[in-house]
């Protein structure tokens, strides 16, 4: 029988970590993740490209742009999901690193102000994986980023907090705060579907 786990996702622009955490809040698996081509009109800032088009035209250039990271975000779960299948591994939920979680105004009014094209393009990112991770059949929890130590202290204990704080020492480096934000939010994530299982199994 494969082993539950859950993962956790921290996104840049155009790139994000991926760790992936055990029922005991071990860490088995981390990876940083590439879902743009740099290379490629708008690179990792796809609004800014956007900023001085015609509305329909930027518009139509960020409906390309999403549906490529949205590819190849799903090529990386994919390949997370492999990986950890081969080890006798099954994700039961994923956790993403939220920001402020204020929904963003329409299109043009994005495109008029240089701090929401900020914020607009990290929804984007995190989007494209929060959907990568559906189209594989993932439970998937967000968790704002300044309200993570408390909500994983108060769901999970100060022990397993620290536990996973001290993981990295295990693989060894890297193990940045991203890696660590990850791997409270997969943690977060997996409680959610304990939780649920025992409510559908109490009813």
């Amino acid at each position: 029988m494969a082993e539950r786990v859950s993962i956790g996702i921290r996104m840049h622009s155009g790139w994000g970590i991926l760790v992936a955490i055990g029922e005991a809040a071990e860490l088995l698996e981390r990876r940083r993740v590439t879902i743009v081509d740099e290379d490629a009109t708008g690179g990792k800032m796809p609004f800014h490209h956007a900023e001085n088009m015609a509305l329909a035209s930027a518009s139509k250039f960020l409906e390309g742009y999403t549906a490529r990271c949205a590819s190849m975000a799903t090529a990386a779960v994919a390949q997370f999901i492999a990986d950890l299948g081969a080890q006798k591994r099954k994700i039961a939920a994923a956790g993403i690193v939220l920001a402020s979680g204020k929904a963003l105004p329409a299109l043009e009014n994005i495109l008029a102000s240089h701090a929401l094209i900020h914020t607009a393009e990290g929804e984007l990112f995190r989007n494209c994986m929060r959907r990568a991770c559906e189209v594989h059949g993932i439970s998937v929890f967000g968790y704002p980023e300044r309200d993570l130590f408390e909500l994983a202290t108060a769901g999970l204990g100060s022990g397993a907090v620290a536990q996973i704080a001290n993981a990295g020492k295990k693989l060894g480096p890297p193990w940045t705060a991203d890696h660590k934000n990850a791997a409270l939010a997969a943690s977060l994530a997996l409680r959610e579907v304990k939780r649920g299982a025992a409510r559908a199994t109490a009813g």
